[in-house]
């Protein structure tokens, strides 16, 4: 029977590692106006749908909270941030444009009696199963997250039970977990109502990225908030 060898999987997540670190560098350097390629506009016309809705903001896998802050100041509230190893690739930036993770884990958030987030507080009981996701680029690779899952974007999922799901991600399995782009395909409790995509090229690889908003099946949107998707891409 043939055995991994250990030191070969640890270099290979290595390179996994400096790859992704690598991909996220590149796009870091820095445009003011989109993240990952998608325009700021998009991703806060999708994140309005969930604020629309009465819906906190949970997002998972933050990082360095640079996307969040950019979306409070485009109006956007009540946004939770968590995240293991915010600092992993780069450190907090000098301008103190940022937030830091409010909780580690999903499962620390959830057991906590409340948060305070913006003045307000939140028991995290009443958020499960009434709470808009976030997965801003989850990263791949088991070195990037030592202290949680390695498919934590989809568990996220099962353990918030959310009614609206927002994920930025590269859709040929640059990011996400292969069981998060696998219910991606074949998940039937969602329905996509709004997707954005780009294609962008880092060195020779081909990247097809896509802004997605999924929200349940139970979930009824007004026609003004649809149409509110629709006029946020500039003809």
């Amino acid at each position: 029977m043939s055995q991994t060898n250990p030191r070969a999987s640890l270099v290979s997540d290595m390179i996994v590692t400096q790859l992704c670190a690598f991909m996220q560098g590149m796009y870091e350097k820095k445009d003011t106006t989109t993240f990952q390629g998608i325009p700021f506009e998009v991703i806060h016309a999708c994140l309005n749908v969930v604020n629309k809705l009465g819906l906190d903001i949970i997002s998972v896998g933050s990082k360095k909270g640079e996307l969040e802050y950019i979306m409070q100041t485009m109006g956007i509230q009540k946004i939770v941030c968590i995240d293991s190893e915010p600092e992993l690739i780069t450190k907090f930036p000098h301008s103190g444009k940022y937030i830091r993770p409010h909780f580690e884990t999903v499962e620390r958030f959830l057991s906590s009696n409340k948060i305070n987030n913006n003045n307000t507080e939140n028991n995290p009981t009443t958020i499960v199963d009434n709470c808009g996701l976030l997965l801003p680029w989850p990263q791949i690779g088991k070195a990037f997250y030592q202290h949680v899952s390695p498919t934590y974007d989809y568990d996220a999922i099962f353990e918030l039970k959310p009614k609206c799901i927002v994920i930025i991600y590269e859709k040929t399995g640059g990011t996400c977990s292969a069981t998060m782009q696998n219910w991606l395909i074949t998940q039937t409790d969602y329905k996509i109502v709004f997707e954005h995509n780009v294609e962008t090229k880092l060195l020779s690889l081909q990247l097809y990225n896509r802004c997605m908003l999924l929200v349940r099946t139970d979930v009824v949107l007004e026609s003004d908030l649809k149409q509110s998707l629709k006029s946020c891409i500039k003809k």
